[in-house]
């Protein structure tokens, strides 16, 4: 688990140029200019892969003062026996992170199952 943003930008700089990096935000109907949240689909990946990529945003939020982002992990439904690899495996790191405040579920429209709301812990 990494703790610093330090220890993890000049890595997260080399790979920017990656679709996957890119923050994806959601706007304020009322205010466009406004940044409601975030969010990171990690569903199609490696376990590893999906966890390096949760640490990466975990960092990128902390570091840019973003309270919340949407973790989309997949609900399994083209896995062999039909359950998320990866829900699992990263709730088990969110709940360890210390970046993080809560985890809360997300409504059906926002991906049900197969995504959650991450809060990042205040500075």
């Amino acid at each position: 688990m990494i703790d610093k943003f330090e220890d993890l930008l000049p890595q997260y700089l080399n790979n920017i140029g990656d679709k996957q990096d890119k923050p994806t935000y959601l706007h304020n109907k009322k205010n466009p200019k406004k940044i409601v949240d975030d969010c990171l689909d990690v569903h199609g990946l490696t376990v590893q892969q999906a966890i390096k990529k949760l640490e990466e945003k975990l960092l990128y939020c902390s570091h840019h003062s973003i309270k919340r982002f949407r973790l989309i992990y997949g609900k399994g439904l083209h896995s062999p026996d039909k359950t998320s690899v990866l829900r699992q495996p990263l709730r088990e790191y969110l709940d360890k992170s210390k970046f993080v405040s809560k985890v809360d579920p997300c409504e059906p429209k926002d991906g049900g199952f197969g995504a959650v709301w991450v809060v990042i812990v205040s500075k």
